[in-house]
């Protein structure tokens, strides 16, 4: 693997990339709208007494369904523009984690119950029912997810797909406290949710975090549009406020990674800031020996929103 040097991204591209648009939808190519017509069935499964927002694709086939797992602060429409490129021949479903999109909030989060919850919208979702067993995609917490579900292997994955989420020596890594640390989180305030006067200033407040430029404008505009809800006459974030300072235990994914025995696939884009072309050899160095790697040029951390048709290609090679 080639190093790539990330360029340093411009303030402005990144503290407020909807800002010039000023509350308008940026222009969309044919495929995106198309991809977004296809809309899924949604579903509200009660998992552990919570309701979780699941959204399905496709019909089940003689091919591996897939179960798409986002990221920390995201929700399943982040897989809207994704799926349907995926499920012309399988099923296809993603969900929300609790406190995201439109899952209910929950006192605590911790990724255990992530891991338990994964599992368990295989099963409810229908996806154990199918001739062979599922396929698991995350992309940065959805991956650690990942990591440990396929690991634990409690369902039978029949391969896994890890986007750009680093999995090895995370706590060590300075100035990545994304998820933060339960030490960290037990001794912090919980933040109060931001509230907006409108929705055009509530677009100008969506940012990425690690932060990057916007690849694709009317990308952003969507997921940044369907992480809103009205309350009253304000404007607010989807995401528990808690959930920033989610986090995992130390060791847990090192331990994880080289456990996983179904077929596995890593893929980064090529100018995360969060895994680097140095940090998948540090992965490559303990995973599976026939783990593959698949970096994604243009791509940040954000791989499914940056460059959505390259990520569907790079899946559909790995199927």
């Amino acid at each position: 693997m080639n190093a790539v040097v990330s360029p340093r991204p411009r303030p402005a591209d990144t503290h407020s990339p909807l800002l010039s648009y000023g509350g308008q939808k940026p222009p969309a190519p044919a495929w995106f709208a198309q991809a977004l017509a296809n809309e899924p069935e949604a579903l509200f499964l009660d998992i552990d007494g919570s309701s979780i927002e699941v959204l399905r694709w496709g019909t089940a086939t003689a091919k591996a369904p897939l179960l798409l797992l986002h990221g920390n602060g995201a929700s399943a429409d982040w897989w809207r523009f994704i799926a349907p490129f995926l499920s012309q021949d399988r099923q296809v479903v993603a969900c929300s984690w609790p406190g995201m999109g439109h899952s209910d909030w929950r006192g605590h989060y911790a990724i255990d119950d992530f891991v338990q919850l994964a599992d368990a919208v295989a099963e409810q979702a229908g996806l154990l029912q199918a001739k062979v067993p599922p396929v698991l995609v995350g992309h940065s917490y959805g991956g650690m997810v990942t990591c440990l579900s396929a690991a634990r292997a409690v369902v039978p994955w029949s391969a896994a797909v890890i986007i750009d989420s680093l999995l090895v020596d995370f706590h060590s890594r300075q100035g990545w406290d994304v998820l933060g640390d339960p030490a960290r989180a037990a001794s912090q305030t919980w933040p109060k949710a931001n509230i907006f006067g409108s929705l055009e200033e509530a677009l100008t407040r969506f940012r990425f975090l690690p932060p990057q430029p916007s690849v694709s404008d009317y990308v952003t505009d969507f997921i940044a549009r369907s992480a809103l809800k009205r309350v009253g006459d304000a404007w607010t974030w989807r995401t528990d406020p808690k959930l920033r300072f989610l986090g995992i235990q130390d060791g847990r994914l090192d331990e994880a990674l080289p456990r996983i025995k179904c077929p596995l696939t890593l893929i980064r884009g090529e100018l995360s800031a969060l895994v680097s072309a140095k940090g998948m050899e540090t992965m490559a160095a303990v995973a599976p020996a026939e783990t593959r790697f698949i970096a994604v040029p243009e791509a940040y951390h954000h791989v499914p929103v940056d460059q959505p048709l390259a990520l569907v290609a790079a899946l559909r090679a790995v199927l």
